[in-house]
């Protein structure tokens, strides 16, 4: 792929900063930053406490053996009931965590936003993450720890909508807000598991969410399809963490968008959509402060799809899929299997998700799309960006298919 001049300007001040980084978190950098982002360091928790909101951690273990932190928000400061609201679960995509949700204040943040209309808010943290551990396993020693991928994941979020319903004994289904690889976890988690998601899940908000990527334009994941062999490679010579944990490039990512806040957003504009006026430069800055690892399998998975244009089982060559699935190739994902209600929030300002894919999903799960709009918002708009464009629309529909107290 040929790059833009931006392009290579953006990608040569990243390649910059990785060599000013050496002692980055000792540098004069640190105070800046931490002025100039805000509660971009902050925890969920902290958040919470900082603007009155009441804040529940809840572990829950997967039928493999993962134990998961699902991180609550009952209800906002103003709240005047002692019951919880209709719940709503969260899912955030890779190379994150539950944090990014509230990223833009007690307003416009997804999670303060839903809390602040009276819904019971959970968010998930998948097993990648630095909130869990496992039963048995060592993720320092154990490479069986990262063994999973984009089917895999499924667990988790079975495992919290089940913890979330024997919590909230009120209601007996959820809503999902998944947003984008969180959303393609959920749409395979959908089609691969009907019987357990039909009577649980009332709606499920995919937020600009790619489950197929033969039409996408973005230099990210296009150049993605690219990287398959190499994380094959990294994969089958036992490399497991893409940006382990504590490594240097979130501080990197920091520096760099405090001292150019308007160069960052423009090189995530060049990463996914066009330009988005109502991004807060700042807010940008903090999702990438919460910029964790994924495991090299995921993002493998990612690559494959986006490589191929399939949407399928993870691919492990055909020796190996013999053995895993019984055939030379990886089986489709079988979307037509979906049974849920499903909502998809799209973007006519991001080529990430193209309108083509987004059309070919829809065809795959008819009949159960119940609502579909786009939005003039980028791919980071729709969480830092002006986020009520579409989230009143969300809780109209949540409120429509909620199901009703007990």
């Amino acid at each position: 792929m040929k790059l833009t001049c931006a392009q290579t300007l953006v990608m040569g001040v990243v390649i910059i900063g990785c060599i000013l980084l050496t002692s980055a978190q000792q540098s004069p950098f640190t105070a800046l930053m931490d002025q100039s982002h805000g509660d971009g360091f902050l925890t969920l928790q902290e958040k919470c406490e900082k603007y009155g909101y009441p804040y529940e951690e809840h572990e829950v273990t997967t039928e493999d053996g993962y134990i998961l932190t699902l991180m609550r928000i009952p209800s906002s400061p103003t709240s005047q009931s002692s019951q919880p609201g209709s719940p709503v679960y969260l899912i955030h995509p890779i190379f994150v965590d539950a944090n990014q949700f509230a990223q833009g204040g007690p307003e416009d943040s997804p999670a303060f936003f839903l809390a602040n209309r009276g819904f019971d808010v959970w968010l998930n943290n998948f097993r990648w993450t630095s909130h869990t551990r496992h039963t048995s396993l060592d993720p320092r020693t154990d490479q069986e720890y990262w063994d999973f991928d984009l089917t895999t994941v499924r667990h988790d979020i079975m495992a919290d909508i089940t913890h979330i319903l024997s919590t909230n004994t009120n209601y007996n289904t959820v809503s999902t807000f998944a947003y984008s690889l969180g959303g393609t976890a959920l749409s395979f988690a959908l089609a691969i598991e009907p019987e357990f998601f039909e009577s649980r899940i009332n709606v499920a908000g995919l937020i600009v969410t790619p489950v197929s990527f033969a039409h996408s334009n973005s230099v990210l994941y296009t150049s993605a399809g690219y990287m398959n062999n190499v994380l094959e490679k990294m994969r089958q010579s036992g490399a497991t963490l893409l940006f382990p944990y504590q490594s240097p490039v979130t501080t990197m990512i920091g520096m760099f968008c405090t001292i150019m806040p308007n160069l960052c957003t423009a090189g995530l504009e060049l990463i996914s959509a066009e330009a988005d006026s109502s991004i807060d430069n700042r807010g940008v800055g903090n999702l990438l402060l919460q910029f964790l690892p994924t495991t090299v399998k995921i993002f493998e998975h990612f690559t494959q799809s986006a490589r191929t244009g399939r949407v399928s089982y993870f691919d492990y060559g055909a020796e190996g899929n013999l053995e895993h699935y019984g055939t030379e190739e990886a089986p489709l994902i079988p979307l037509e299997n979906t049974v849920n209600n499903v909502a998809i929030f799209d973007s006519d300002n991001t080529n990430s998700a193209s309108m083509e894919d987004t059309q070919w999903y829809i065809n795959e799960i008819d009949p159960c799309t119940v609502f579909f709009n786009t939005y003039h918002l980028s791919h980071f708009g729709f969480l830092v960006g002006d986020t009520q464009l579409y989230l009143n629309d969300l809780v109209d529909l949540y409120e429509t298919y909620q199901s009703q107290p007990s």
